[in-house]
């Protein structure tokens, strides 16, 4: 005989009704998700990752890159270890997106943070303080860490999930929602020395793209270990040793457990339209499974939080409710009856949402902003306000908002069983803490470096201490010679450009080609004015470039392509409406010599109506020699794969490289004829997807790439290649690289490790040619000048000899002088300027004292 309470006579003989009823299926698919989010931004942010990596599979293969990363860490090993040093540039100040955290329950200053490109994270001193978190090396190729659990009696033993997923894996290229699979995702793993080392769970890295939602230890028995996954409910009854699929049904979002009643489990299901969506309890532990009527319908996820005070209340988020008035909705029969609570629409419904009960019963509800709920009065209040958070450079540690501030986009509320009044909030924007119930907040953040760089990073050519990067949900990042930044603007930030004549004109682009232009390094924009898109035709981060050689020249591209040749000026498209019969462009590179001559790739999947995704089969790479306004295809010979990043030779501009996404093909290929032959370049890279490829100026046979998991270097024009981002840790996804030509540094963009520099390597071996600041005065006169001669005046105190390079803005060496002789007092030396082009270039004094650069500009 089976006894249960008052509230639940029925419920089991509820259950073995239902039993029969149940189909527990592996494998589901769903095709119909015509009515999804199609201009969603963080539904095109992930579409546009997934599909340039998946292409021209409908899926990434987790085997592949668990397969690479394998390889990598056995050659690591075998051989002796790289010299090459990267240093962080930050920013520390600016958190990105985190997914989960967890407390410690024997020690609540110590917390961890799971973010969605920068792994594991942890905190000695609940997040406060100006370095107050470290990364945590896992050994797996671990990205987005989606879930924590920490052992209730013993901290030591702790588990992680992994895998940002919103969509069961199954959808393929005929549906919108491409776009809800985020990194990858390996399973669980398993840590019993407090997360010094790691290993494996639950198993998943030979699948596909998977992901754990949420981990959780039995009430009664913490041997056993619950799991909502995006393939159902799984138990482990041995501490992760084995594990079996108790729930069948796909995109489980959220798990509870009773804390008094042996066996009573609540799970939620589905997301964006999923057939299997819905409520889910069971009284056995799992064995059986009924469900549970919500009485209301939805398209997006369901979190789920018990009253600490009532076990048998139960509050659902609902996101995108359907037809209405709130997402709230209260059981006081564990599930057996619902009602809806409030009147306010909170959720970023398919996203980013999730509720915890406070001590007092209060309900804190996370989706855009933080809202409070009283069942007294029945009122949803909201208590914070995302658009108040500062601009401007804010001291790491310190606030980044009112007392009323927190990011935008909760994805975890956690409460600190140490102090009931404390919860922490996984942002898109780091975490953040409450110590009041929800009343005033603060950030959690110091030191957090997780922030997630777009493609399109700039360094100012003549400016080695000013660098911008867009970064996902965190506006445009302004690097000023410090690891804190300076934020502007809001949201999705993309591709930047700084304009070098000036060194004050900056550009930066918002989702679909929206481009903002700045004269004054950022403190304010105005928009271009370029004629308005969609996710129909353009992709989420339509690319943008500045001719090299005309800084006045930009382009512009989605399925269209547009021009501007005036800096902030008039923005025309030339294309005559359609660059590639629809296909959007996904990467520009401009001649240096000519700036009519472009390259450019374009995606073969594009948008059709109600959000289908139309497959033109190939991709492309394209030039036009006329200034964008016609174009032929050059890439006949080339695997079908997109092209994610292209590199011009800047003293040949026939000599083009490019770098491809997607698996089973190589990766790098270079043309030496403008795209009538192409040679495999890619010998030696791990078959993964690559983002980013760089040609040093000064020796063009010097080849950088960054993919999924690191950066490589060819000293041969890629004949071969040695790894520069060896580490025994996890990968580091590289979206960018960037050459800081004024100090000689390469930079590397990463996708949830901020950013990070090295000095570009040298042929003989050297990694630094730098030296001090010069003393004394200089003057380049006239400048900007036409005319033939300038000259070169010095004001020096003490006998100086030294040369003097004229060098473009690549850092190409035009003329060096032999060694000069100054006396004290006023010098000037007429400089070998015959031949300039117009443009800027930069003059370096050079002695053994030290050096100073000056800049010239030719009209």
């Amino acid at each position: 005989m089976v006894l249960v309470c008052e509230p639940f006579r029925n419920i089991t003989l509820f259950l073995i009704l239902c039993v029969l009823s149940m189909e527990l299926v592996e494998g589901q698919t769903v095709d119909d998700f015509s009515t999804a989010e199609v201009h969603d931004p963080k539904a095109q942010m992930l579409e546009q990752w997934i599909q340039t990596r998946a292409y021209p599979q409908s899926d990434i293969s987790s085997q592949a890159i668990e397969q690479a990363y394998a390889e990598i860490r056995r050659s690591y090993h075998a051989s002796p270890r790289s010299s090459y040093e990267w240093e962080s540039m930050g920013p520390v100040n600016i958190a990105g997106r985190m997914l989960c955290v967890a407390v410690n329950p024997q020690n609540s200053s110590r917390i961890w943070a799971g973010s969605a490109g920068g792994g594991l994270w942890k905190s000695s001193s609940s997040g406060t303080g100006v370095s107050a978190w470290e990364s945590v090396q896992t050994g797996f190729p671990v990205k987005a860490v989606t879930s924590i659990a920490i052992h209730p009696t013993d901290s030591m033993i702790m588990y992680i999930g992994t895998g940002e997923v919103y969509n069961y894996q199954a959808a393929g290229t005929g549906s919108v929602v491409w776009k809800t699979r985020g990194t990858y995702g390996i399973g669980i793993l398993k840590s019993e020395d407090g997360g010094q080392t790691w290993s494996k769970a639950l198993d998943w890295s030979y699948g596909a793209l998977r992901g754990v939602n949420e981990i959780r230890f039995d009430s009664f028995d913490p041997n056993k270990v619950y799991a909502a996954t995006t393939e159902g409910v799984y138990l482990s009854p041995d501490q992760g040793n084995n594990w079996f699929k108790m729930l069948g049904k796909k995109m489980i979002t959220d798990l509870e457990i009773h804390p008094s009643q042996p066996g009573w489990i609540m799970a939620a299901a589905g997301n964006l339209n999923h057939s299997d969506e819905g409520v889910y309890v069971s009284v056995d532990g799992g064995g059986i499974w009924a469900p549970l009527s919500l009485g209301v319908s939805y398209s997006g996820m369901v979190k789920l939080a018990l009253d600490p005070n009532y076990p048998n209340t139960v509050y659902a988020s609902i996101g995108d409710a359907e037809n209405s008035p709130t997402e709230l909705f209260v059981s006081n029969d564990f599930g057996q009856n619902w009602s809806p609570a409030g009147s306010e629409i909170f959720t970023y419904g398919w996203f980013a949402h999730d509720l915890q009960v406070t001590s007092d019963s209060t309900v804190l509800c996370g989706g855009v902003d933080i809202w409070n709920y009283n069942a007294l009065n029945d009122l949803l209040v909201k208590r914070s306000d995302w658009t108040t958070g500062f601009k401007g450079t804010n001291p790491p540690g310190m606030p980044d908002g009112p007392l009323t501030y927190v990011h935008q986009n909760i994805h975890e509320i956690t409460g600190d069983p140490g102090n009931p009044q404390r919860f922490y909030f996984a942002t898109d924007g780091g975490i953040y803490c409450t110590e009041d119930n929800g009343l005033t907040f603060s950030n959690r953040n110091g030191g957090l470096q997780t922030s997630q760089f777009f493609p399109g990073v700039s360094s100012d050519p003549l400016d080695s201490m000013f660098f911008l990067g867009g970064m996902q949900n965190n506006g445009l990042g302004i690097f000023e010679g410090s690891s804190t930044w300076r934020k502007a603007l809001d949201g999705e930030v993309g591709y930047t450009a700084i304009d070098p004549v000036s060194g004050v004109n900056i550009f930066a682009s918002s989702p679909w080609m929206q481009t903002h232009f700045s004269p004054n390094r950022g403190l304010s924009f105005t928009g271009l004015g370029i004629p308005t898109q969609s996710s129909l035709t353009s992709n989420f981060m339509a690319p943008f470039a500045m001719a090299p050689g005309d800084p006045d020249r930009m382009y512009f591209g989605g399925s269209s392509f547009f021009r501007s040749d005036e800096i902030g000026g008039q923005v025309m498209e030339v294309s005559n409406g359609d660059l590639d019969s629809g296909r959007k462009v996904i990467a520009i590179a401009v001649s240096h010599q000519n700036s009519d001559k472009v390259y450019v790739s374009t995606s073969p999947l594009s948008q059709g109506p109600g959000g289908m995704i139309i497959v033109q089969p190939r991709a492309k790479i394209k030039v036009s020699t006329n200034g964008g306004m016609t174009w032929d295809d050059i890439n006949q010979v080339l695997p079908d794969r997109m092209a994610m990043d292209l590199a011009i030779d800047p003293a040949d501009d026939q000599r083009l490289f490019a770098v491809l996404g997607g698996f089973g093909t190589s990766h790098v290929f270079m043309t030496p004829d403008g795209g009538q032959t192409w040679l495999d370049r890619g010998t030696g890279l791990p078959d993964v997807p690559f983002s980013a490829i760089l040609i040093d100026p000064l020796q063009p046979q010097h080849i950088y790439v960054g993919g999924d998991l690191g950066s490589w270097f060819s000293m041969d024009g890629g004949l071969s290649w040695q790894p520069l981002t060896l580490d025994t840790g996890d990968p580091i996804e590289v979206t960018d690289l960037s050459l800081s030509a004024s100090n000689r540094k390469l930079r590397m963009a990463t996708n949830g490790k901020g950013m990070m520099e090295m000095p570009m390597i040298y042929q003989g071996g050297a990694t630094s040619l730098q030296a001090g600041e010069l003393d004394g005065e200089w003057t380049i006169f006239p400048n900007p000048s036409s005319r033939r001669d300038v000259w070169l005046e010095a004001q020096v105190a003490s006998p100086l000899a030294v040369m003097i390079e004229i060098r473009d803005l690549h850092g190409r060496l035009l003329d060096r002088t032999q060694p000069v002789e100054f006396l004290p007092g006023s010098n000037r030396v007429k400089l070998n300027s015959e031949g300039l082009l117009a443009g800027i270039y930069t003059i370096t004094i050079c002695s053994d004292q030290g050096r100073h650069t000056l800049r010239l500009i030719r009209y």
